[in-house]
């Protein structure tokens, strides 16, 4: 085989890999498609969607999302994003939730954050990290369910975030499926 072909063969194969997505890295979104919906390339840096196992990030751009998608592995709103994102289904972040500004609603679409270790019976560890830190989360009408692992859960809302419950429930369940249901009762 000489060095062309070999060269043209390793690029190729690199080439693949990238399409397949074997690198996944965070998508951030940027707005610039002609609607908000989150699953419109045009609307991500490079033209790529954060999928299931993929990270989510909201920095600098304003636009709002309507977030037509079932799932993103970790989603972060940073505290220079002052958008509205709303679900349009249910929606899970497997990993970890981070909000510092804007808004997230789920209106009566049921939230998961974490997904356990007994996912599929992966064994994946994924941890189910809630951090509000600024900006306002309105919880679902229907469900909002935290399932957090064994590994040290954070759930973190600061004092000048908001927490509106919607009149859903909160449920909290680990891997094990062990739950606990709240009903919040706020005035």
């Amino acid at each position: 085989m000489s060095k062309n072909t070999f060269g043209r063969k390793a690029s190729l194969l690199i080439g693949l890999v990238a399409f397949l997505g074997l690198g996944a890295r965070a998508a951030t979104w940027t707005g610039r498609g002609e609607d908000n919906l989150w699953s419109n390339p045009e609307n991500w840096d490079g033209d790529v969607p954060s999928g299931a196992s993929a990270a989510a990030n909201f920095d600098s751009a304003t636009k709002d999302v309507t977030v037509d998608v079932a799932q993103v592995k970790t989603l972060t709103i940073s505290e220079n994003y002052t958008g509205t994102l709303t679900l349009a289904n249910d929606f899970i972040v497997a990993d970890t939730y981070s909000q510092a500004n804007g808004t997230f609603t789920c209106g009566d679409k049921n939230f998961t954050i974490g997904q356990g270790t007994d996912d599929g019976g992966s064994g994946t560890n994924v941890r189910g990290f809630f951090t509000l830190s600024g900006g306002t989360f309105n919880c679902s009408s229907g469900i909002t369910h935290w399932r957090p692992t064994n590994n040290s859960p954070v759930f973190q809302i600061a004092e000048t975030a908001i927490w509106n419950h919607n009149n859903g429930e909160f449920v909290l369940g680990g891997p094990n499926n062990n739950a606990a249901n709240f009903k919040a009762n706020v005035t």
